[in-house]
């Protein structure tokens, strides 16, 4: 059965693939409207330019991220959560690496798009910073800082995402993430957690 698709729907297709493709700068609404077989017109309707037109991808893009319904998973073991947290954000990077990498680069050449990156992809650092803040409250973590270690998981899932979709052409997502859970499971975790050895001594 064929599915069909609004005109809004068709254009924000068309905008978010000539984005990735071109840019903001290299895009026009003009080809925006010619990809998606609407007139320009049309497309002033539904968006008042590019730069709204742009921020409406970006927002479907991170409603794609899958982080509203985090806090209705969590259990507040950090051994639990965190990896969990992690995973969906890897997998959202990787998903949607092609067009993140797009915004950081349009966020250098445009300022006034930088608080899309804030409210966009990395929109998980505030969720991430509550979860810490409440935690932490319970005597769960060592540190004190729930900003700083909620900017730090962000910055490793992510660093690692955009790491394996440069070095790989088509990377396995799965064992991709099964190392990522390694590495936070080995490194981060215990780094921030009060583990406790046989000996009721902290490990780090």
């Amino acid at each position: 059965m064929e599915v069909l698709i609004t005109t809004r729907e068709k254009i924000l297709n068309s905008a978010t693939l000539l984005f990735e493709e071109r840019g903001y700068a290299g895009t026009t609404t003009a080809a925006i409207a010619g990809k998606a077989g609407v007139a320009e017109i049309t497309l002033f309707r539904h968006f008042k330019g590019k730069e709204p037109l742009f921020r409406a991808v970006m927002e479907e893009i991170r409603k794609s991220a899958g982080m509203g319904d985090f806090s209705s998973d969590i259990s507040g073991d950090p051994k639990r959560d965190i990896p969990l947290f992690a995973g969906r954000l890897f997998r959202y990077f990787m998903r949607e690496n092609r067009t993140i990498r797009m915004m950081l680069f349009e966020s250098i050449s445009n300022p006034e798009l930088r608080d899309l990156l804030r409210d966009g992809p990395m929109e998980g650092i505030s969720g991430l910073h509550r979860y810490f803040a409440s935690i932490g409250s319970a005597d769960h973590l060592k540190a004190n800082d729930p900003e700083l270690l909620a900017e730090t998981l962000v910055s490793l899932v992510f660093g690692y995402a955009i790491a394996i979709t440069a070095q790989q052409q088509a990377p396995d997502v799965s064992a991709a993430e099964h190392r990522l859970m390694t590495i936070i499971d080995a490194t981060f975790i215990p780094s921030i957690t009060a583990i406790q050895n046989g000996s009721g001594k902290e490990l780090f």
